[in-house]
């Protein structure tokens, strides 16, 4: 989406992963090999977000120019909250989050990274591109002060929600929310929740004032609704991310 912004009524990039696919667990087929060949420029997230699978395939296909986006954008630590709901960085190297896109201000230096490739890839095409990256800048600033007033009007003492991935740092880190992440360690519904799940969900819930939980589309309901009942918190189910 972001390449077709900047390339206007003429859409030139196509997706590997297809839309509403969970992009870590995805394996590419013969389609993906043929559309990566026939590429002459790949963007890329980076950081471990692409799918193991995918990532060996474009190693194997050097002579095509790729371009990890995450090295543009300054990325952050993953943080987690522990039972006592106490913040920790996970200060390893490959525990950086890179789910940028949750601050447009990050989304704007992607953005003019893939105006300079898409530059250097088509020189004839360099100020449309460079005055369509300028509109869409405006565009995401213009969205980052939309989220920045919305969010002001929720007391800061009422900030407190929870969800199952590790996905909304960036989010958090730049409006000043308070994510805490459920410890319950599986939500896949053919495992279920054990009482010491429970136990500790209920205590983070509790101490923390935490009014709602948010899922992922691709995340199973069972356990979390189990939580919600002993808690009374709400269970917003839906969330892309």
């Amino acid at each position: 989406d972001w390449v077709n912004q900047i390339t206007g009524d003429q859409p030139v990039a196509k997706s590997i992963i297809p839309y509403g696919i969970n992009p870590h667990s995805y394996k590419p087929g013969a389609k993906d090999i043929a559309n990566i060949t026939e590429s002459d420029l790949i963007f890329i997230i980076g950081l471990k977000y692409e799918p193991q699978p995918l990532a060996k395939l474009l190693e194997n296909h050097t002579e095509i120019r790729q371009v990890h986006l995450i090295n543009y954008i300054s990325p952050i630590h993953f943080t987690y909250k522990d039972n006592d709901g106490h913040a920790h960085n996970k200060n390893k190297h490959d525990t950086y989050n890179p789910h940028f896109w949750f601050d447009p201000t990050r989304v704007i230096f992607a953005i003019d990274t893939i105006a300079e490739e898409l530059s250097i890839l088509n020189p004839s095409d360099t100020n449309r591109y460079q005055t369509r990256a300028s509109e869409y800048t405006v565009e995401l600033e213009n969205l980052d002060t939309y989220i920045r007033e919305s969010i002001s009007k929720i007391p800061k003492d009422q900030r407190n929600f929870m969800t199952v991935h590790e996905s909304l740092g960036y989010l958090t880190n730049r409006y000043d929310l308070n994510v805490v992440h459920a410890v319950i360690p599986n939500l896949d519904s053919t495992i279920g929740i054990n009482p010491q799940n429970l136990v500790s969900a209920t205590k983070l819930i509790q101490e923390n004032d935490i009014q709602v939980i948010f899922l992922e589309n691709d995340t199973s309901n069972k356990s979390a609704k189990t939580v919600a009942n002993e808690t009374g918190i709400k269970v917003v189910t839906g969330l892309n991310v």
